[in-house]
């Protein structure tokens, strides 16, 4: 856990950084003091609106308007800690300023009391995972992604079920939950939990949501896709997708110097078994794809990236033709913020720039 305890924004770095630097900045108490440089944008905190832990944020910047999506753990900071509810915020002026707490998805209100059991306790199946957001630039509209699980059992073998939230007007208002299950629904790998930070749409229009697969533990996750080629109207898993390799939370980015351009992609992944090299124990690890997802390459370590096997960001820069990414750049230990930049697709990383 980091010992920034706030779920922050530094403001005046470009919004792609933030997407990132959220995923990472998660905690529970409320005593964190800001340190020194660029201004700071608190927007989520540990006890507003009696919420012990807001973590697992995903933030979407689209038409102006910056998106910021959490898990509201009402009981725990835990993972197992009860009840999960999907929360939103918003900001309109690139993050200086953010809106009240918005509840997106609250379990226990739309499955009752019997089904949820004690939400108070890790036995609770009320607990949404890790959402995730895509904007579609043809239809404008935007879309959140997030799995339920029943139990801890459920959870560790991807039990759950898929739901789907879109809005037509830039998050102010919300239709009601699309439960997807049965469209993406695989009996071999059963359900994905969507990677965090945020989805990707690809050139074609293709949106693609990258996460994990998972039957009984880490050692046996694997990432994968989910992917609608109709602007999310249907849904379908991509069977052959998984790359493998105990990998969870992953991202996903279209190359920009691919030939033909975007005709590549690159899945950034966690990872939490094998030998990264170059005297790095612990680092991100990444794999291609030729065909927009539907299967990809072996995997490769990244020793310039090294990692303490947590969640970290990555996102194409389109303006400079660059790569942003950003996690806690250590083998051990949630600290360390970096943001690093590739003008070559990731091939190297020479540019980096650590949280104050």
């Amino acid at each position: 856990m980091s010992s920034t305890r706030r779920l922050a924004t530094q403001v005046g770095l470009p919004a792609l950084f933030l997407v990132a630097t959220m995923a990472i900045m998660c905690g529970c108490s409320r005593d964190a003091k800001h340190a020194s440089g660029p201004a700071l944008s608190d927007v989520f905190i540990a006890g507003e609106d009696d919420y012990v832990a807001f973590r697992i944020p995903g933030l979407l910047a689209f038409r102006g308007i910056l998106f910021a999506f959490a898990e509201g753990r009402k009981y725990g900071c835990g993972d197992f800690s009860g009840q999960h509810n999907i929360v939103l915020k918003r900001s309109t002026d690139g993050g200086h300023a953010w809106s009240n707490l918005s509840v997106l998805l609250d379990p226990l209100a739309m499955f009752g009391k019997v089904a949820c059991g004690n939400v108070s306790s890790a036995t609770s199946s009320c607990e949404f995972w890790d959402p995730t957001p895509i904007a579609d630039s043809i239809t404008g509209e935007v879309l959140l992604m997030t799995s339920r699980s029943w139990s801890v059992n459920s959870r560790m073998n991807g039990q759950m079920d898929q739901w789907l939230l879109r809005s037509s007007d830039l998050g102010l208002t919300w239709g009601a939950p699309e439960n997807i299950t049965s469209q993406v629904w695989s009996d071999s790998h059963h359900l994905m939990t969507p990677g965090n930070g945020h989805a990707t749409q690809l050139s074609d229009g293709r949106l693609l949501f990258p996460g994990y697969v998972r039957l009984g533990s880490d050692a046996l996750s694997s990432c994968a896709v989910i992917y609608s080629d109709d602007h999310g109207r249907s849904w379908h898993f991509g069977e052959n997708s998984l790359i493998g390799g105990a990998t969870s939370e992953c991202e996903v980015v279209e190359l920009q110097h691919s030939t033909p351009p975007h005709s590549r992609l690159l899945m950034d992944a966690r990872r939490s078994e094998g030998t990264c090299g170059e005297g790095v124990s612990h680092c991100r690890w990444r794999s291609y794809s030729n065909d927009k997802g539907l299967t990809w390459g072996p995997l490769e370590a990244v020793p310039a990236l090294p990692d303490p096997v947590c969640a970290a960001g990555i996102v194409a820069w389109p303006r400079q033709q660059a790569l942003l990414f950003t996690n806690a750049a250590t083998t051990s230990g949630r600290v360390n913020i970096t943001l690093k930049m590739s003008l070559d697709d990731g091939q190297t990383w020479p540019h980096s720039q650590v949280w104050p």
